[in-house]
Formats: structure tokens, sequence, C-alpha cells
């Protein structure tokens, strides 16, 4: 029997990874690909980058990514010959391998701990749940972090210290958030066990190897911005259902369980952070918290009912699993049916080209959506107005005060789009070809002011009106599979979908416009209209990209068709006064607030004149003294050698040289007094 379970795991695996592999060329991937991708590619030309000139242009901000995973994947794109064809496929290489490994270590762990029915099982649930399987499938960094943490706790129980080491190292050096998730489980294990002894050798130990990526995050922790993209809350029920009582079960008896319990654990910080990624990447946990559970229980039956419940459950966790199921997704992408395409290489790739074949690349990209610009730089030397990864980015940002015509745009508008076409016949605007559904475009020169608010009057007009009526929410929906064999309902709905798109485009591209007419003469209206822009470019996005389904709800949608009417009201009434008009400007603010503010300012930025997301500027500025004077310590450390030990005076003088000005002995005050909201949660004045 030991021998047909083990067939049969390797069957389940088999399924699913002959599907996954067969569409190695075209891996499905996620919004933050194109940001690791081109950040890899800078790895592969330059060697360790310290700072990040594609995001948050022209003066890019520092690299506090994790290199680890970026170092792969950039070494690999450069062997196979350094094209941008050439990264993305490397990216899908070190993916599919992160998704083996995750499915080995769970099969690995829950064969250890209950037996060949658990490692079976472990491998059905994680292997069928579409979203837990899927977010290990995407080869982002954090998989890598939930995969490595648990061996890092393995290794450490067994005390094994130096692969416990070696692999919580390389956790941290693979994500930053294992600056937190590594220490949180190893202190849970140590805390269960009574290991305090060998928590404090390995904390030294791992203290001492990440000190450079510790210490280069610390100099620059002022600028983490508070702002924080979550991910959409997907579930896999079964999966998550089996979790949670593998969980109660393992906690009947903690000192037995201290493995599962720290694995369980660790991730938590996500909470604060991200509650999207702990719920869908803990399914490797959930999987074989599951299956122990699940194996103890079966053992008790005879062979016969056994063998009946084991495939019962393997057959619902493999074909309906209470939610989307990862064997229909995986045969419906690779059947050729697509959709929803995350990001789409090719496009970022005829982007990219126009851009070069036209000389832009020394301007500004703006992107329509912030977040996809980076994936235009893994085929084209650009920076990017804004960027991905906001977590991190400048306190002040100088692309900010830039006039409109100084950035080459995307739009989320097709090249023949009668909106454009009719403002490149007045002269206002360029294009410059593009993707099918997006158009690369510059302003050509200053429309007149009173022709340009009328133009952006009716514009916006006629197309709030239009999203006030008809707009649907972009919803994800359990049947989307279904599409590889029943393609037209699907096919009607991206209809819409990119319908909606094209108008909240065409206010984009109005706002756009109007905001360049009110440069020389209102400067303050002007960047408050470009910032306008950019949030109803990032609408455009949630309304019609499939980076976006699921994103928002349909409460959300509501309220935005609600605000549409309004500013389609206050649109109509353009020109009874001279420009700007207040009015206007108001109902723009409120209807972007009410529909970004859930998702943290506009998903993509701080909030304007507001630091209520950041550090307090005591703590920035202590953080950063902090850094630079451990940086002058370590770079007079290597100077030195042995000598700088037996020599206190180099530590008096980096701290004189590096400290701030005026030390803030109220520091412990200001930060005690000092209130965090809760991200995303800005308020909204209705």
């Amino acid at each position: 029997m030991r021998r047909w379970v083990i067939i049969a795991a390797l069957a389940i695996l088999g399924l699913h990874g002959a599907l996954l592999f067969s569409t190695l060329t075209d891996w499905r991937v996620t919004l933050d690909s194109g940001y690791h991708v081109s950040l890899a590619r800078q790895y592969g030309e330059h060697g360790l980058v310290a700072r990040d000139r594609i995001n948050f242009g022209p003066g890019g901000r520092p690299n506090l990514q994790a290199p680890l995973l970026h170092l792969a994947v950039g070494a690999m794109g450069r062997a196979m010959g350094g094209t941008g064809d050439d990264y993305v496929l490397a990216n899908a290489i070190l993916a599919a391998a992160q998704w083996a490994a995750a499915m080995g270590t769970a099969a690995f762990f829950a064969l250890t701990l209950g037996g060949e029915w658990a490692m079976l099982l472990a491998v059905a649930l994680l292997s069928g749940a579409g979203y837990a399987s899927a977010s290990f499938a995407a080869g982002i960094p954090s998989g890598w972090l939930f995969i490595l943490t648990p061996w890092a706790i393995h290794f450490f129980l067994k005390r094994r210290l130096a692969p416990a080491v070696v692999a919580a190292s390389a956790a941290i050096y693979v994500h930053i958030a294992g600056l937190a998730m590594v220490p949180l489980g190893m202190v849970v294990a140590a805390a269960l066990t009574r290991r305090w002894r060998d928590l404090i050798r390995v904390s030294l130990a791992i203290a001492v190897i990440t000190a450079p990526y510790f210490l280069h995050c610390l100099r620059y922790a002022g600028w983490f911005s508070g702002v924080s993209n979550c991910s959409p809350l997907l579930l896999d029920p079964l999966l998550d259902a089996l979790g949670l009582v593998g969980l109660a079960a393992a906690m009947g008896r903690p000192r037995d369980n201290a493995f599962l319990i720290a694995c369980a654990m660790a991730p938590l910080a996500w909470l604060f952070q991200d509650p999207g990624r702990f719920v869908v990447q803990s399914g490797l946990a959930a999987s074989v918290l599951a299956s122990v559970w699940l194996s103890a229980w079966l053992v008790r039956m005879r062979e016969t009912s056994r063998a009946a419940v084991a495939a019962l459950v393997i057959a619902l966790a493999t074909l309906s699993p209470f939610g989307t199921a990862a064997l229909a997704a995986e045969a419906a992408w690779a059947a050729g049916a697509r959709y929803p395409r995350t990001l789409d290489w090719q496009d970022a790739k005829a982007l990219a080209g126009a851009i070069e074949r036209h000389g832009l690349t020394e301007k500004l990209v703006a992107d329509y959506q912030p977040a996809l610009c980076p994936a235009i730089a893994v085929y084209a030397p650009v920076a990017c107005e804004k960027g991905h990864w906001v977590e991190v980015q400048p306190p002040a940002d100088p692309a900010d005060a830039l006039a409109a015509a100084s950035k080459v745009y995307v739009l989320p508008l097709r090249p023949d789009d009668p909106a454009l076409e009719a403002m490149a016949r007045r002269g206002w605007l360029r294009t410059w070809g593009g993707a099918a559904d997006s158009t690369v475009v510059t302003l050509a020169a200053s429309a007149p002011l009173e022709a340009a608010s009328a133009a952006a009057g009716q514009i916006v007009a006629a197309e709030a009106a239009w999203l006030s009526d008809h707009t649907i929410n972009n919803a994800r929906h359990a049947d989307e599979w279904a599409a590889a064999f029943s393609p037209r309902k699907p096919r009607a709905a991206r209809t819409q979908l990119l319908e909606q798109r094209e108008r909240a485009g065409r206010i984009q591209l109005a706002l756009l416009v109007y905001a360049a007419a009110l440069e020389p003469s209102f400067p303050p209206q002007a960047a408050a209209m470009r910032r306008a822009a950019r949030s109803l470019g990032v609408i455009a996005s949630f309304l019609g990209d499939g980076l976006a389904r699921g994103f928002e709800s349909g409460a959300a949608t509501a309220r935005l068709r609600w605000r549409m009417g309004m500013l389609a009201a206050a649109a109509q009434a353009m020109g009874r006064q001279p420009p700007p008009d207040a009015e206007f400007e108001r109902a723009l603010k409120e209807t972007v607030e009410v529909y970004l503010a859930s998702k943290g300012a506009a998903f993509f930025e701080r909030p304007p004149a507001d630091d209520r997301h950041s550090l307090p500027a005591p703590l920035r500025s202590t953080a950063s003294a902090s850094g630079r004077i451990a940086g002058c310590v370590a770079r007079t450390l290597l100077a030195e050698g042995p000598r700088f030990l037996h020599n206190y005076r180099h530590v008096r003088a980096c701290a004189k040289s590096e400290a701030p000005a005026a030390p803030n002995f109220r520091l412990v005050a200001a930060a005690s007094q000092y209130r965090v909201l809760s991200p995303g949660r800005v308020p909204v004045t209705r």
C-alpha cells in the first residue's frame, strides 16, 4: 500500500507539473513580476544594485529589495543571452522551480510528521488549491521566503544549527519580510522547546551574515512610506478550513508539535502589511497541518475505509476544492484561454519598442498604471514616474513638480482612438504607436487654456456619464476556467471591461491636456490636475485590466458610479466661469478618493501634503543616522582590520561625523505619541 500511496502522490504532482511546464514560454505571472524581472536585469548587467533607478524617477530610490532572487534571475538571464525575453524566460524557469520546491517541501514535512498518507494528502491539497498553488508558481520572492522559513525552523529543532543559519539567512536575503518572519518563527520554536542557548547561537550567526542588508535597510528607513498595496483576499476554502482544524489539533500538544506551530506563527507579521499574502502563501503550512491531522484520523480506520476517505479528499482537493481549482486553471491556460492575464510581456515589449525607436527613453515614462511601467524597463532603458513597490518611495517626489509635456505617457487607449486623433489634429499631442490597447503619447504643445478647458469638459462629461450608467465590477468568477471550452461569455465581459477602461482613459487624456494648459498661469491647480490624471489612469486599470480582477468590491464600484454621475454634472458646468473651475476640481478629487481611498491613497503614491503614512521625522532622522554610523563603522573596520577593535576613537569619530546636528532626546516620547493609521485607511469626506 505504501508504494501505491507514493506513486499516487507523484502522479498528482506529475499531472499539475506537466500542465504548468507546458506553458513555460508564456508563464502565468503576477503584477509584481514586471518589477522583479526589471530589477533582475539591472543585477544581470551591473552586479549588485544599491539604487533603483527604474522606479520613482527621475531621482530613483535606494534599492531595499532583498537581492538573492534578483541575482539568480539576473545571472541566468545574462547567461542565456541578455535580452528582455531571456530575463523573462529565466524568471519563468525559477518560478517553475519555486512551485516544485513548495510541493516538495510540503511533501517532505508531511511524510516526516505523518507518514505516507499525510504526504499524499498534503500534495493533493496544496497542488489542487488554485490560489495557494498559483502563488508559488508565480515565482515572486515571498514564495521562497515561505519555503525557506520552515526549513530553517526544521534544522533548528533538529539541532543542525549550521543548516539552520544558512536557510534562515537565505530567507532574509530573498525577501525583506524575512527580517521579521524568520526571527518570529525561531523564537516560537525555541520557546516551545526551551532551546534558548541554541537560539542565541543561531541568532548571532544570522545577525552577522545578514548585517550588510539589515544596515542598508536601516540606513534608508526614512524612505519607507507606510503606504501599502495589499493583495486581494483570495481563499482556498477546503485547504484553509482543514489547515485551521489541523492547527487547532496541533495547539493541543504544543511541545510535541513545535515545528507545526512555529511554521504557522512565523508569517503572522504579514497580517500587518499584507493579509492577502499571509492567507494565500500560508497554504504551504496549512497543507502540512491539515494532512498530519487527517492522517492521524485515517490510521484509526480499516484499510478499505481509509483508502475510500483519502480518495474522496483527494478528489475534492483536485477537482472541486470549494473554490478555484488549480487543475482547471492550469488546463485552461495550457489550452490557450489565457485570460485574465495579469501582465502581458508582449505588450510591454511593443511599448518599449515604440519608446526606444522614437528616441523617448530619456523622458520619464508615466504609465496609466504605474505598477506596469517596470515591465517596459525589462525591454528598454527607461525610468518610470512612480512605479512598483510603493512601500519605499521618496519623502518628496521631484517628479510631481515636472511639467506635463516633459514626460512620455502610456495611455489605456488604442492608437486609433477618436479622442487621441482629435487632439492630435489640433496639435496638442503626438502618438508614437504602442500595443493593441495601449498607446505611447507625448504632449506636443500647451493648448490654449479656454480651448483645453472646453475640450476637457466635453470629454469628461460624456465619459463620466457613460461610466455612471454602465460600469460593472472587474470581479473574479469561479468559473473563469470554463473559457477554454465556452469562450463566448467571457469574451463579452472582456469587451465591456475594455470599453470602460478606454472611457476612463479618455478622462485621463483630457485631464493631462488640461493640466498642461493650466501650468503657465495656475501651477497649483495644474499639479492637482496631473495627480488626478494619474489617479484616473489607475481607475482605468482597475476597471478593465486582468491584473485588477477581484481587487475592488462591488460596493466600491457602486460608489464610483455614483461619483461619476456627479463628476459628469460638474464637467457639464465648465465654461460658465473662467478656468480653473474649483467646483470641477472638487468633484474630481472626491471621485478619486471615494474609489481609491480603500487601497491606500491612489494605489501608488503618498497622499499629497500628508505624511500620516510615513515614519515621524524624529524616527526617520534617527534611523537614517544610525544606518550612516553603522556604515561608517563597517568601512573603518574593513580598512583598519583587527586594530579597529582596540581603538574606540574610531567609533566616536563615526558617531560625531554621521550623527544628526541636534540629537533629539525626546525620541521615545515622540514615538509613543505617534499614531500609525491602518494601511490604506484614508479618511474620506463624502
